[in-house]
């Protein structure tokens, strides 16, 4: 059961915990309105579906996932990137600078999985994101950890690869998948050059859970 955390711009301000949901894969209409899905991509986009889904069959581990808006696509379309279960807590616009606080509401709330898959720095990487983040790190020292690296044409992304590339080597429990790498090679970006295209998820898709499949 794919389940998602909301976070309502009320619930935010009121402190309140964010509630998570029960999602289904959104029709291609959807997603065409949303943006998340371009004319012509409606074959690309079924396939994308028959692709992850069955690919998590013989994984069983539950999947906390926490990022910004290039896995919240992932959450749109109903994806499991675990065989039990996949907790999304994704928010368009997220910086990294909230990744403790993230960590922190899911050890609250039970939905700290065994697996954490990380994506931030698509929209930032302020001064101290990189102590910042080996610091999280380090605390989910009982977890193992998936880092995807970032695509986008901005100012920081070298800085921001760096250190999540940096810090993935630096720990044992910690893995990488280079989504910068899986974004050029091929026809794997929306027309904005930084959000998946339906077979840019398909392939980041695949990434994960070839990587999630070698698990130690």
């Amino acid at each position: 059961m794919v389940r998602s955390i909301l976070l309502a711009a009320c619930a935010l301000a009121a402190g309140a915990p964010a509630a998570a949901e029960t999602t289904e894969p959104a029709s291609p209409g959807l997603l065409f309105i949303q943006g998340w899905l371009q004319p012509g991509q409606e074959e690309t986009y079924e396939r994308y579906l028959a692709g992850t889904r069955p690919l998590m069959d013989e994984y069983g581990a539950e999947v906390l996932v926490i990022g910004d808006s290039i896995l919240e696509g992932f959450r749109l379309t109903g994806v499991e990137l675990g065989g039990s279960s996949t907790t999304y807590d994704t928010e368009v616009g997220r910086q990294i600078s909230v990744l403790g606080e993230r960590i922190d509401a899911a050890r609250d709330d039970g939905s700290l999985a065994p697996v954490v898959i990380i994506h931030l720095g698509t929209n930032g990487w302020p001064s101290g994101a990189d102590s910042l983040l080996a610091t999280e790190l380090a605390s989910l020292d009982e977890h193992e950890v998936i880092l995807v690296d970032v695509h986008a044409d901005r100012s920081w992304t070298a800085s921001a690869n760096a250190a999540i590339h940096r810090n993935a080597e630096r720990f044992e429990h910690v893995r990488l998948v280079r989504w910068s790498t899986i974004a050029v090679a091929g026809d794997h970006l929306r027309s904005d050059g930084v959000h998946p295209s339906a077979s840019g998820r398909l392939a980041l898709g695949t990434a994960l859970v070839d990587l999630l499949r070698t698990s130690p």
